[in-house]
């Protein structure tokens, strides 16, 4: 029922509609704003006349209305494909990224690992006498 009591209301608003022509702006404001002076009751007698003119039953099964609806459907389908293979591109470049990060992440570790090794038994046999010198204990 909002439906038609929408179209009473755009209706009701038509000379308006009609006056203001191309612009948009005017439109949007002559739909958008309610009028303080608004006769409901004629509004929802006029939503009642037009749903028993135009059952809902009827309307949908329109020709021009089903014609619609399919190349809606079709763009709104062509919108989700395209959509789809943006997701499956990102998702890739997402993987991709993330191995990227584990490889740099390894290499580093693996690095600093061996550079502690070598260090390690490069200085093993040694004496720390300069560690010494440094104390504060000594």
């Amino acid at each position: 029922m909002p439906v038609y009591l929408s179209a009473a209301f755009v209706l009701h608003r038509e000379k308006d509609i009609y006056a203001a022509g191309d612009e948009m702006g005017y439109i949007h404001k002559c739909l958008s704003t309610i009028p303080s002076d608004l006769p409901l009751e004629s509004l929802l007698e006029r939503a009642g006349d037009l749903y028993l003119q135009y059952p809902p039953t009827e309307i949908s099964n329109d020709p021009m209305l089903l014609r619609m609806n399919k190349q809606v459907y079709e763009h709104f389908n062509r919108i989700d494909s395209r959509n789809a293979a943006r997701r499956l591109a990102q998702e890739a470049n997402e993987v991709r990224s993330r191995l990227f990060v584990r490889a740099t992440m390894w290499t580093v570790t693996s690095v600093v690992v061996v550079a502690a090794a070598v260090l390690y038994h490069a200085y093993r046999g040694q004496e720390w006498d300069f560690v010494d010198m440094w104390s504060p204990f000594s």
